[in-house]
C-alpha cells in the first residue's frame, strides 16, 4: 500500500492485528492507519496491480561480492546519492554498501542511507552530480614521500627557493 500510495517501500512485521485475509491472500501492514485504508476499498490496491520485474527493484551486493567489484567504476563517481539529495553534501560512500538498480552499481554512506535508498529508490537513482567537484582530500604522508625517488629532488627545490626568496628580501 505505501508503494501504491507514496511511492516507497515499507518494512511490514507480521503483526497479526495489522494483517489482513482478502480473496485467500493475507495482506500485512506497517501500520493501523495503512490496514484501515486499505480495508475501505481492498480492489484500488489488489486489481490492476503491475508488479515491476527484478530488474526494477534495488538489490544489494553482498560483502565478499561488493569487495570483488570495488575497483569497477560506479555512479556518481563513488558518492553517496542518499547523502546528496538529502543534504546537499559530497560524501563517498562505503565500498561494501553497494546497491544495483536502473542497471547502474551506487554506493552508500551508511547502512541507514542504503535503506533510505532501498525505501525510495526512484527518489534518488537520478541525482546528478554537480558541475564542480571538490578536489579530493588525500592527505600525504611523509614516509610515502620518502620512498619516492623525485620527491627529494622537488623538495631540495622546493626548498632551495624559499631560502633563495628570504636572502633576497634580507638582502633588499
Amino acid at each position: 500500500m505505501s508503494f501504491r500510495n507514496e511511492n516507497r517501500f515499507v518494512s511490514c512485521t507480521h503483526r497479526p492485528e495489522l494483517c489482513v485475509l482478502y480473496k485467500n491472500f493475507f495482506y500485512y501492514f506497517a501500520s493501523e492507519d495503512h490496514r484501515d485504508v486499505f480495508i475501505k476499498n481492498p480492489k484500488r490496491f489488489t486489481e490492476n496491480i503491475l508488479f515491476a520485474d527484478e530488474g526494477l527493484l534495488p538489490s544489494r551486493f553482498k560483502h565478499h561480492k561488493a569487495a570483488e567489484i570495488a575497483e569497477t567504476p560506479k555512479a556518481l563517481s563513488d558518492y553517496c546519492p542518499v547523502t546528496l539529495k538529502d543534504e546537499e553534501k559530497l560524501v563517498k560512500g562505503d565500498p561494501l554498501l553497494m546497491v544495483s538498480f536502473e542497471e547502474e552499481k551506487y554506493i552508500m554512506a551508511s547502512e541507514e542511507k542504503l535503506q533510505r535508498f532501498y525505501a525510495n529508490p526512484s527518489r534518488y537513482f537520478n541525482v546528478k552530480l554537480p558541475v564542480r567537484i571538490p578536489a579530493e582530500e588525500k592527505p600525504v604522508l611523509l614516509y610515502n614521500l620518502q620512498k619516492e625517488d623525485n620527491s627529494i629532488t622537488f623538495l631540495e627545490q622546493a626548498l632551495g627557493s624559499v631560502v633563495t626568496k628570504g636572502l633576497r628580501e634580507i638582502g633588499e
